[in-house]
């Protein structure tokens, strides 16, 4: 029956559900001291994103601020990730870097309690970003590898679900203490999520002290030679590609716009923007929507195109709602339909590409994000002198829903209709949006 049907999708798709079935799996590969790390250190980061934002625009009230500390924070963390995930000697014995990334903390800590000008806040914050980049991709790898095979979903699963609780951590923690009109309990509290996260590594039965613990393993070097020309001359690459990239541009321009909206025109303390943030981690938490479910009804490009205009016009509709209660809740919506887009976006190359070809699509559409999230950067430094943050984000989002519209009429094969072969996902799949989300954000980083 339609409702015994849609009853079963709904318990399919409560967060109670995936975290009862999930746990006795976890218990069972050993996987809880990865996962409470790389909890911490999600949630450190988000914490740290939160600070600086709030510090930058507390500094002078000029959003170029933000934008710079933010593409500060996005260049640190790309380098950390490349530095940590290279073959080529030096080899840094995981635990060792670790302990690394206490330093720059605890510096940050004494920046905050001495009242340091925002320029070593900013530096200190960089530093801690690439070191916990290295750090929590290591770490990650590390634990995808000691991962049995038939458990690699359920620890895709549990990642992004732990993302999403580690944005509503950092982003609510940070901005509670920064209501007390000071800026080192949040800083503490940053340093403290790292010192969890280094005794839940240390501590750890598995072996990921070892100097080659959580690098990729060797792979022939003929995979690599994906031709870029290829994949993007594939249609589901192409559109995932712009529907990715303007998404993440809406993100991140939101993100920014907040602080300002938040002060300017609702009149409202700057510390609650961090539980304005925590919102789209609730929303990110309780998705996704069972939608993808349709994509064997609806065609993937229209169901792509709903997605970016439903998620651009609830970016929309928080900057120009009167009351900060009401401006509140479209955050809600826009975590679940942002999490829900990744699920799609990787649901759709991996049933319509071979394996090898859906791990470089991800890689190519992830970087799409990343291009995404730097265009809107830009954007906030070169624009807001003579634009005003909301009507960035009100004229991306207006740009978004036109693209939706055009991509309702372009047709690519249904992965489903189509029936392929059926392959297994990549070991190390991740999903576009997470790959290239770093200090600057990003939605929900669901890694494996």
């Amino acid at each position: 029956m339609p409702l015994r049907r849609a009853l079963r999708i709904l318990a399919d798709w409560t967060l109670p559900t995936t975290v009862a079935r999930s746990t006795a799996a976890i218990r069972q590969a050993h996987m809880q001291h990865g996962l409470l790390a790389a909890l911490s250190a999600r949630s450190a980061e988000w914490a740290l994103t939160t600070l600086i934002i709030v510090l930058a625009y507390a500094h002078a009230l000029q959003m170029e601020h933000v934008a710079l500390a933010l593409l500060a924070q996005l260049a640190a963390g790309l380098l950390g990730r490349f530095l940590a995930t290279r073959r080529g000697p030096p080899h840094v014995p995981l635990r060792l870097l670790s302990t690394l990334w206490l330093l720059p903390a605890a510096g940050l800590v004494a920046a905050a309690v001495a009242d340091a000008a925002l320029g070593w806040l900013v530096l200190l914050a960089a530093l801690t970003t690439l070191l916990g980049s290295a750090v929590g991709e290591r770490q990650v790898l590390a634990l995808a590898r000691r991962t049995p095979r038939h458990l690699v979903g359920v620890l895709n699963a549990t990642l992004g679900r732990l993302e999403a609780v580690a944005t509503i951590i950092g982003a609510s923690v940070a901005g509670g203490l920064l209501l007390l009109n000071t800026t080192w309990p949040a800083a503490l509290f940053i340093a403290v999520a790292i010192l969890t996260n280094v005794l839940a590594s240390a501590t750890d039965p598995a072996r990921t002290g070892s100097r080659t613990a959580g690098l990729p393993a060797r792979t022939p070097p003929s995979r690599y030679r994906q031709p870029l020309r290829r994949l993007l001359a594939l249609p589901q690459v192409r559109v995932l590609t712009l529907v990715l990239l303007l998404s993440a541009m809406v993100s991140v321009l939101l993100r920014t716009a907040l602080v300002v909206t938040l002060t300017d025109t609702h009149d409202a303390r700057i510390g609650l923007y961090g539980l304005l943030i925590a919102l789209v981690g609730v929303g990110a938490a309780v998705g996704p929507v069972p939608i993808f479910r349709l994509l064997g009804h609806l065609r993937p490009a229209l169901l792509l195109a709903l997605l970016l205009a439903a998620g651009a016009c609830m970016a929309s509709a928080s900057m120009v709602l009167p009351l900060l209660g009401l401006a509140a809740l479209p955050l809600l919506v826009v975590g679940l339909l942002s999490v829900t887009g990744d699920r799609v976006a990787a649901t759709v190359l991996r049933r319509s590409l071979r394996t090898d070809d859906a791990r470089h699509a991800l890689q190519v559409v992830a970087g799409s994000v990343l291009v995404g999230q730097v265009l809107a950067l830009v954007a906030v430094a070169m624009l807001t002198r003579w634009v005003s943050p909301a009507a960035l984000v009100l004229s991306v989002s207006v740009l978004a829903v036109g693209v939706a519209a055009a991509l309702t009429q372009v047709h690519i094969d249904d992965p489903l209709h189509a029936a392929p072969a059926r392959v297994r996902p990549p070991r190390h799949a991740t999903t576009p949006r997470t790959a290239a989300s770093g200090a600057s954000g990003g939605s929900g980083r669901e890694r494996a």
